[in-house]
């Protein structure tokens, strides 16, 4: 396996932090870009673009790779891509420390939530229900490769008067198989399900939506419930019928998620790191870490950075 230390598309990362990726405008594409209008981006060769830098990706992002594997986190979790497979990432999710094998060839289609909620249409939130409990899909995909994604690159070329247009419908299409491809290997309950109302369904995407987007996600039951103009009571019946998890263990499992992000990913020190994240003090940090890893956060740093 290689390590690559080409720069990154949109930025560069202090070496404390990390930083958000946003999908580049068609005026400041970079020539490595096989097509890119600010929504929706594609690159046949990810090769020019490794980085073992941490990012939070604001985009939905479907890497395939065609050859040889690839190797990377996402939210912490050691993801290897091997040949004719895909993976699925939505939005907000924090990616670092890629490598890949001297044979490796994959490319990239990446999504934003605007682009993709107009292309799912009323699917949409099945898509958001699907990707925020399961956080990330590896498909096989041996039949991906075919004559539609040669396709689906032309007409990304093209100047003709309904490309925008054909592009969306493009996208539509392998949105809506994918979608089919992944929620029958996720245990989410169809949109056409009468036992889940679509109204439980929205809410709870808005709660995970405020959870994955939210900088502070510490916050009570009641301050989220608040937010969505709700009862507690109703949140917790909600998360319970949709996921069969209660609120508050949505909310320390993406607290502890950006936990380990920092503790892993920056040199922040760990009242930095409570700070940022919405803690009254490092102690009450410290605790929450233990109680949850029966370590300090000090301790779990080091495991971190040994694997």
């Amino acid at each position: 396996m290689i390590f690559a230390d080409k720069r990154d598309i949109m930025t560069n990362i202090p070496d404390n932090h990390f930083d958000e990726i946003h999908l580049p405008s068609s005026s400041n594409a970079d020539s490595r870009i096989t097509y890119t209008d600010g929504n929706f981006m594609l690159v046949e060769s990810m090769r020019e673009f490794y980085n073992m830098q941490t990012h939070k990706v604001k985009f939905n992002f479907f890497l395939v790779c065609k050859a040889g594997r690839l190797q990377f986190q996402v939210n912490g979790s050691d993801i290897c891509i091997s040949e004719k497979q895909m993976l699925i990432c939505p939005s907000n999710m924090v990616v670092r420390s890629v490598m890949m094998s001297p044979d490796c060839e994959c490319s990239i289609f990446c999504i934003t939530d605007q682009l993709l909620a107009a292309a799912l249409k009323s699917r949409v939130e099945l898509w958001d229900k699907t990707m925020y409990i399961n956080k990330y899909f590896l498909l096989d995909i041996p039949r991906y490769e075919s004559p539609f994604f040669e396709y689906f690159k032309s007409k990304t070329r093209s100047a003709g008067l309904f490309r925008e247009e054909i592009i969306l419908s493009l996208i539509s299409c392998m949105l809506l198989e994918v979608l089919e491809h992944i929620h029958q290997l996720s245990a989410v309950p169809s949109a056409d399900d009468k036992s889940q109302p679509s109204r439980n369904d929205e809410l709870f995407n808005k709660f995970l939506d405020m959870l994955s987007g939210s900088k502070v996600k510490r916050n009570t039951v009641e301050w989220y419930a608040r937010e969505m103009c709700i009862t507690p009571k109703y949140l917790s019946s909600i998360c319970k019928n949709v996921s069969g998890k209660a609120p508050i263990t949505w909310i320390n499992d993406y607290v502890m998620q950006d936990i380990c992000v920092f503790l892993r990913d920056t040199n922040l020190t760990c009242k930095e790191i409570s700070d940022e994240l919405g803690f009254p003090n490092s102690s009450y940090f410290g605790k929450f870490v233990k109680d949850r890893l029966g370590i300090s956060p000090r301790a779990y740093r080091l495991q971190l950075r040994k694997k």
